[in-house]
């Protein structure tokens, strides 16, 4: 359950009528689970699509944030993989909506998409082209691309079967974004922001640094005629993990395929469901097991604001325990400003905060691209050394303040 669960609005009457709890990464199956149940009683129902990964309440009638604080509070928890230090800590997001919930999203906060698993026995094309019709919160739709490691393990968690992604070699699609620089029968991406990426070629090579993940001898153009991917259960006995790549027909048929949702340059911006109008809050925390995680949170604000940086464990206060007891951690925060070109950035730009930078308070003061890195002592052990927390950081960005352009007062006095 969530006991330190604190749910606020600046309207204690507007009614939510959905709440998505989720993971934002790869999980375990089997292990990792967000864990809801009914409250009929008080109208909220698991919408049945709900799994271990992601699950959505909807309560139809809508719930004030005290409402919906109880419900969580005595209604959910999370199960969590085992771990030893940490490093079994995952991430999860919470999106509080004021319309009712009909379909499962899953969230990756790698790259900040959305995907919609759609079980459905249906070729590669009908598959494309059923995903180009969908939409989420104003974002358009498109057949999975899968462009990194972390993506592939990402979404075969999600399907854990033979599932359509939107990569082909299929002519049909593939000469148009071909302007000659790569061979014929090469793959392609052929839909959403990768749209006309080269993938590899006929034979599996990587062009141009694409992440490739074919299973063993894949692709085979089996009998000429297999031009479409396919994200893969398990090819063969003796085939590689699951999870790869394998290339079938125009006329295969898969159980199910992934719409992806995010990166369109058309795509409103996250939350305003394409008309405009706030439809949807989402809050983000570090889960641990063991309790060493601290999840860390930065407002963007304007020169002049005060930085705003949250700190969690669990959801609750960061704490350390000494001699049996536990009072509230002394977080310290480090502060970095990006600056690749400064010779002491590391290698993502990013440079320790000088004390000319800085306000009273060692945070940042002037415009520009920050990082805060958060740490505290955990526990002592028995000999008296500290156990620290593994550390949180988040990004934000100090903007300059707008100076108001206005015309001389006629009825000042003029200046000496």
């Amino acid at each position: 359950m969530f006991p330190h669960l604190k749910i606020t609005s600046s309207d204690p009457a507007a009614l939510i009528r959905s709440i998505t709890i989720q993971f934002t990464s790869a999980i375990t199956v089997g292990s990792d689970a967000v864990l809801v149940e009914n409250d009929p009683a008080s109208g909220f129902e698991v919408l049945a699509g709900s799994k271990d990964g992601t699950a959505v309440v909807n309560n139809t009638a809508g719930a004030t944030v005290a409402q919906w604080e109880t419900y969580l509070k005595e209604h959910s928890g999370l199960r969590l993989a085992e771990g030893g230090d940490g490093g079994s800590a995952k991430s999860l997001r919470m999106i509080a909506s004021f319309k009712t919930q009909d379909k499962v999203y899953d969230y990756n906060a790698e790259n900040g998409h959305y995907y919609e698993v759609v079980a459905a026995n249906v070729t590669w094309e009908q598959a494309l082209l059923a995903a180009a019709k969908g939409t989420y919160q104003g974002m358009q739709g498109y057949l999975c691309t899968i462009t990194s490691q972390q993506e592939n393990d990402f979404v075969y968690s999600l399907v854990n079967v033979d599932s359509w992604i939107g990569g082909a070699c299929e002519r049909k699609y593939t000469d148009p974004l071909n302007d000659g620089s790569v061979e014929e029968w090469a793959y392609f991406w052929v839909c959403g922001p990768e749209k006309g990426m080269p993938i590899c070629t006929n034979h599996g090579d990587a062009i141009g640094g694409s992440f490739v993940n074919w299973c063993p001898s894949q692709p085979d153009s089996y009998n000429g005629g297999e031009t479409c991917m396919q994200l893969n259960l398990k090819l063969f006995a003796t085939s590689g993990p699951p999870g790869q790549w394998n290339n079938l027909s125009t006329s295969n048929t898969l159980p199910t395929y992934v719409i992806e949702y995010g990166g369109m340059p058309d795509d409103p911006e996250e939350g305003d469901d394409g008309v405009g109008a706030d439809v949807a809050v989402k809050v983000e925390i570090t889960v641990d097991p063991t309790g060493k995680t601290i999840h860390t949170q930065a407002s963007d604000i304007q020169v002049g604001d005060p930085v705003e940086v949250r700190d969690t464990a669990n959801g609750g206060p960061v704490t350390t325990t000494k001699d049996g007891s536990t009072a509230a951690a002394d977080v310290e925060h480090t502060y970095f400003v990006r600056d690749p070109d400064d010779p002491a950035a590391d290698a993502d730009g990013w440079r320790p905060l000088r004390p000319d930078e800085a306000g009273a308070d060692g945070a940042p003061a002037h415009a520009g691209e920050y990082k805060v890195i958060s740490s505290a002592v955990h526990s002592y052990d028995a000999d008296g050394k500290a156990v620290p927390y593994t550390p949180g950081s988040d990004t934000f960005v100090i903007t300059p303040r707008a100076i108001d352009s206005l015309e001389p007062d006629p009825t000042a006095p003029a200046p000496d």
